[in-house]
């Protein structure tokens, strides 16, 4: 903490201040950059942790859980660069991507990622 002597009187100043607004802010970041205005350098500090701080550990079970369904026999042969997009695009798949647009950086780059070899 940056003052941790003064961390008791910077508490009770934070309930007064807050206890006299009709709108408290709901999230993390919110409070963030109503602490930058208003100078409470430790429990700035203390909700810059709380942020960094995942709440649960389903991201990383779920990261798990994605590179075991896609790194298999059969894809084993796969580019870093292509494991690692497909497992980004499984993991957040709240993100969804613009079609036009990757259709668009596909056809001006010209080149096919796929050769056909007839034997």
């Amino acid at each position: 903490m940056p003052h941790s002597i003064s961390i008791h009187a910077e508490l009770d100043l934070w309930e007064t201040f807050w206890n006299n607004r009709s709108v408290i802010p709901s999230t993390i970041s919110e409070i963030l950059k109503s602490i930058d205005m208003m100078g409470f350098p430790n429990i700035r500090e203390g909700f810059l942790i709380m942020g960094t701080i995942p709440i649960t550990t389903c991201k990383c079970e779920r990261s798990i859980s994605v590179i075991r369904r896609l790194k298999t026999y059969m894809r084993s042969r796969m580019t870093e660069s292509r494991f690692n997009s497909l497992a980004l695009m499984s993991i957040h798949q709240e993100i969804i991507p613009d079609v036009e647009r990757v259709l668009n950086i596909f056809s001006v780059l010209g080149e096919r990622r796929l050769e056909l070899v007839f034997t």
